[in-house]
């Protein structure tokens, strides 16, 4: 844009001399003009046309320059071309031979200039100048006056001069100190001021104003104020100056505008203007101040732009919608920027280009290629002069966008008419840091939605996504009519791998475990851990029985390849359990299904897999029935004790009697064989051991103040009542509350409880022993009879177990092992009691080896409290023979061995 010197004449003491100026040469081009007419038209005789044509000729030249000369003609140069005037004039005024010529108007003309813009000393020069020239013309004028009359009219010229100009003095003082305000406070605004006509041509501007345009102030005076606006401004200014020249009103807080500079650079401007007015009310120009508010408006722009982008992050936008709409609205926040968001492949290059804004594909595409949208070594980087395709030369902003886990992208901006800097890369930078939030965000919820659907250890899905996986495979099924498969794996014996190499090394095999699992699986297939060592395999397709069970098979054999753990070759087993369902199969009946399927398989032997059927099903609901009624049976008073009788084999009388639980309720009775191992797995066996041994040492001291002697009560003790810390406690309450001595409470244990860690029960069976109670090993001589057992464990009684006596028959291998067993337990001062009599051959061949007590339906079934207190040998006084005296004869084991087990025994 080029600017020329101004046309018009501004104020101030430089714009005087060039108005003095013009208005001088105006005044020569009507002077000359009025006397070449005069010339023309009659005219007085002896008139010198010769003089007047010479006067003529000179005004014109003096005119001539002062026309062109006005612009550079110094102070001292105008007041010289002031005398030349007056020459000029008195020699056109001697030569018109009249007294009164119409030339000395010009005397005035003159005088009121130089008083209007000369200063007092050079006006009256000037004044001193015309009265001495209007002397000499009066003086040397053809036409005879009197002196008189010439001085008359000298005098009067003169005071006439004098009077007007400095009226006119005094007036352009006022005028002058007026515009003499009006400069200083535009010069002294900080704010960019101007003098714009109606012609929309700049009149005055400040050296803000010039500042802003980015023109020199001379070169702006002058200049259309059209070629300042941007084009699509041009129109709505225009409007306003027109409104302004028709109204006369103001015009205040114009639309913010565009001023282009001549750099190209685009300012925005906050346009204020109000109407100059003449004497009469007539507008004369505008005054306008410019604010620059293009810092402001694009604060505003990107505060807002950040808040669109923070808003939808908040909003719960996903990444890639977010990084879609991140160029468009980190071009707003630039003006109209070509911008582009890269999306960096793991090793930090570009992979693809997910959101531009103002850029064509082709474009893209190629400053892609070129590399100008690759991510910058330092984060952020300020490039000028790129040449990019589709553009040309450029400036160029490429910001980093990094999240705590590594290299999101790039944040790229290109322009050619901008020349960005660190204000612009700041709020670049602030874009990526709500993307590079944003992702972290999302990729943190991410992290917690998988850690809470999947398996910490083994990065498998957990029972809850199990759970949602299954639905959604039995929902799918429903509609295509197939199968779903369920297969529930427990590995065996891994308590001992944990409890002998630490949790450490079971752990680590478990992630094995799971990776090996998942290589032999389908992708259609989904394997998940439950916790522990249980894992489930969802086999969604192909869930027929048959293919079922060819999946188990592979999964066992694939378990049986020995796991280096730590340099140590493990080798484990799994149980599992196999069911299946239609689209209408409950999910959590499904893996209840083959969680029942793989404890058969575990009871049965274990390494191995159990298809759950129709069999299983039923005693898994059963078993559900047991387990609750179990859990209500305490509350609901449904529990019940019997009582076999334990009597002499020589006199059948009753010494004692084994308390045994029974379940009653609404639906009948449940047998023993059928709760007690669900009361042992569920923990049940506990509150349920401690009734039961209440109970019995209240029907025990019952019994002995009805018969009047002591009659003992039997009580079985579980593993796990063994491991109760308050066992000893409730044992010391229970013998206090039914009146029972220690020594007529025998509690029976199994050799179970020397399994795994031996140490605390045997601590515990010691402290009963202590208190007079006598300690019963039941079962002996099946399962894992061993005669270990017998030194470790501080017995009084020794239980032969059922399944041995029933085998009894005289000249027997089990009567050679009994009468062992009888010599043995009276060598170390035990006493035996023969379980499960049911025969006379039987009690007689117990009999003939030594045995001297038993208990079983040949003596007497299971009865109640009631009907044993009934019984005759519990009557008052009976005699009950080697329970109340020690005169017994002697048997096949000697005399001494039978009185130490009759001691023993009570």
């Amino acid at each position: 844009m080029k600017f020329q010197r101004n046309r018009h004449t501004p104020p101030g003491p430089a714009g005087d001399r060039r108005q003095l100026a013009s208005s001088l040469a105006w005044l020569h081009v009507i002077g000359a003009s009025f006397s070449v007419a005069w010339l023309v038209l009659p005219h007085p005789a002896g008139a010198r046309e010769s003089l007047i044509l010479a006067a003529t000729l000179g005004a014109y030249a003096i005119a001539a320059v002062l026309f062109v000369g006005r612009s550079r003609l110094s102070l001292a140069a105008v007041q010289l071309s002031m005398l030349g005037t007056t020459a000029v004039i008195s020699l056109a005024a001697a030569a018109s031979a009249e007294h009164g010529s119409v030339y000395g108007l010009f005397y005035l003309w003159a005088t009121l200039y130089a008083f209007s813009f000369f200063s007092r000393r050079q006006a009256l020069v000037q004044v001193a100048a015309v009265a001495a020239a209007y002397a000499l013309v009066l003086t040397v004028q053809l036409t005879p006056t009197p002196a008189t009359e010439d001085f008359t009219r000298w005098v009067m010229t003169v005071a006439t001069l004098l009077v007007a100009g400095w009226l006119v003095r005094t007036l352009t003082e006022r005028l002058r100190e007026g515009e003499q305000h009006l400069r200083l406070a535009m010069e002294q605004s900080s704010l960019a001021s101007a003098v714009i006509g109606f012609d929309r041509t700049v009149l005055d501007v400040n050296e803000a104003c010039a500042r802003l345009v980015g023109v020199p102030r001379e070169a702006l005076i002058g200049t259309d104020v059209e070629r300042l606006w941007h084009p699509g401004d041009v129109a709505v200014h225009a409007a306003a100056v027109a409104e302004g020249a028709a109204t006369g009103a103001m015009v205040q807080n114009r639309p913010e505008t565009r001023l282009v500079r001549p750099d190209g650079q685009i300012r925005w401007l906050s346009v204020a203007a109000t109407v100059i007015r003449g004497d009469r009310g007539r507008p004369l120009h505008l005054f306008a101040q410019f604010d620059d508010v293009t810092d402001r408006r694009l604060q505003v722009a990107r505060q807002e732009a950040l808040s669109r982008l923070a808003r939808l992050a908040l909003d719960g936008a996903e990444t890639g919608a977010l990084a879609g709409q991140a160029a468009a609205i980190a071009a707003s926040g630039l003006d109209a920027t070509h911008v582009a968001l890269t999306v960096s492949s793991s090793a930090g290059a570009p992979a693809a280009v997910a959101g531009a804004h103002g850029w064509s594909e082709a474009g893209v595409q190629s400053a892609f290629a070129a590399g100008l949208l690759d991510t910058p070594p330092g984060g952020t980087l300020i490039e000028h002069g790129l040449q990019v395709e589709g553009l040309g030369e450029a400036s160029a902003i490429r910001v980093a966008v990094r999240t705590p886990d590594g290299l999101l992208g790039t944040l790229c901006a290109h322009d050619r008419e901008r020349h960005f800097d660190r204000e612009d890369a700041l709020f670049l930078e602030a874009a990526a840091g709500i993307l590079a939030a944003t992702e972290a965000r999302a990729r943190a919820e991410a992290r917690l939605r998988h850690q809470a659907l999947h398996d910490p250890l083994t990065d498998l899905p957990n029972r809850a996504l199990l759970q949602d996986r299954l639905q959604h495979a039995l929902a799918r099924a429903a509609r295509g009519g197939d199968e779903v498969g369920a297969l529930f794996i427990d590995l065996d014996h891994f308590k001992v791998i944990n409890d002998s190499l630490g949790h450490d090394v079971g752990d680590e095999l478990l992630a094995q475990v799971a990776a090996r699992l998942s290589a032999e699986l389908r992708e259609s297939d989904t394997l998940g851990r439950l916790g522990g060592d249980e894992f489930v395999v969802i086999a969604e397709s192909g869930g027929e029985p048959a293919q079922l069970v060819r999946l188990a098979q592979r999964l066992g054999a694939a378990l049986r390849h020995p796991f280096d753990v730590r340099g140590d070759e493990l080798t484990i087993t799994a149980s599992i359990g196999i069911a299946c369902g239609d689209g209408a199969a409950d999910s959590n009946a499904l893996v209840r299904d083959a969680d029942a399927a793989m404890y058969r398989a575990k009871h049965l032997g274990r390494a191995r897999y159990e298809l759950f059927d129709a069999a299983l099903r039923e005693r898994v609901l059963r078993r559900m029935t047991t387990e609750k009624r179990l859990r209500t049976a305490l509350a609901a008073d449904e529990l019940d004790l019997a009582f076999q009788p334990i009597v002499t084999l020589e006199g059948d009388a009753i010494v004692g009697a084994e308390a045994l639980l029974r379940l009653n309720g609404p639906d009948g009775a449940i047998t023993p064989d059928e709760f007690i191992p669900i009361a042992e797995e569920t923990g049940l066996i506990v509150p349920m051991g401690a009734w039961v041994l209440a109970e019995a040492c209240r029907r025990g001291g019952d019994w002995q103040r009805l018969a009047g002697r002591r009659i003992d009560v039997s009580v079985n003790l579980s593993p796990r009542q063994l491991t109760h810390p308050d066992l000893v406690g409730h044992v010391q309450m229970a013998l206090a509350a039914g009146g029972l001595p220690a020594e007529a409470l025998i509690l029976e244990i199994t050799e179970s409880v020397l399994l795994g860690d031996a140490e605390r029960p045997l601590e515990v069976l010691r402290r009963l022993r202590r208190l007079g109670i006598r300690l019963a090993l039941d079962d002996f001589g099946t399962g894992y009879s061993s005669l270990a057992y017998l030194t470790r464990l501080p017995l009084d009684i020794l239980k032969l177990d059922r399944e041995f006596i029933a085998r009894l028959t005289p000249g027997s291998q089990e009567a050679a092992v009994t009468a062992a067993i009888v010599q043995m337990a009276a060598a170390i001062g035990l006493t035996v009691i023969a379980e499960g009599v049911e025969t006379a051959e039987q009690s007689q061949v117990l009999q003939a080896i030594g045995v001297e007590l038993a208990q079983g339906y040949h003596f007497a079934r299971p009865m109640t409290s009631a009907a044993l207190e009934a019984h005759p040998y519990l009557a008052a006084g009976a005699a009950v023979p080697g329970h109340a005296t020690r005169d017994r004869a002697p048997g096949p084991v000697n005399r001494q061995a039978r009185a130490g087990r009759q001691r023993q025994f009570r």
